[in-house]
């Protein structure tokens, strides 16, 4: 099942890469990072909470970056605010003991960067949504399941 990524053309004309983060909380939240390529390459990279530390390679299907991508545009990704954090307008009333997720897509050299803390009230809620078809597209429960609350 896994193939080739250097093998693969983007399956999105320009898309470069799509990154995710998420940060730490008060508790145990899983802290790690992602890369998928517009090519399908996959790398995760464990910091806390998580069930695998460091770095894990993997693939995926064209047709999964193809509906990661259009997730994107269906979130209407490139019109969200920069910053969803504490301070900011776009943030709304916000709690504490949420970790922060930073999102980011760069096709044909453009790169749109989103910073969410998950406590702001005011972040739009396909966000979120668009957050975890993200960690549901890569599987990324199987790097971090024992790793502790989301």
């Amino acid at each position: 099942q896994r193939r080739a990524a250097a093998d693969a053309a983007p399956a999105v004309q320009g898309l470069t890469e799509i990154t995710f983060e998420r940060g730490p909380c008060y508790g145990t939240c899983p802290v790690y990072k992602l890369r998928i390529g517009g090519d399908g390459s996959v790398e995760f990279e464990g910091l806390r909470f998580v069930a695998r530390m460091g770095k894990v390679n993997d693939t995926l299907p064209r047709d999964s970056v193809k509906a990661l991508a259009d997730a994107f545009d269906g979130a209407g990704f490139s019109a969200l605010a920069d910053r969803y954090v504490e301070g900011e307008p776009a943030c709304g009333a916000a709690h504490t003991d949420a970790p922060t997720m930073i999102t980011s897509i760069t096709i044909q050299g453009k790169t749109k960067r989103v910073e969410h803390y998950r406590g702001c009230s005011g972040a739009p809620p396909q966000l979120t949504v668009l957050e975890n078809r993200i960690d549901e597209t890569v599987r990324v429960a199987r790097w971090t399941k024992s790793g502790g609350s989301q």
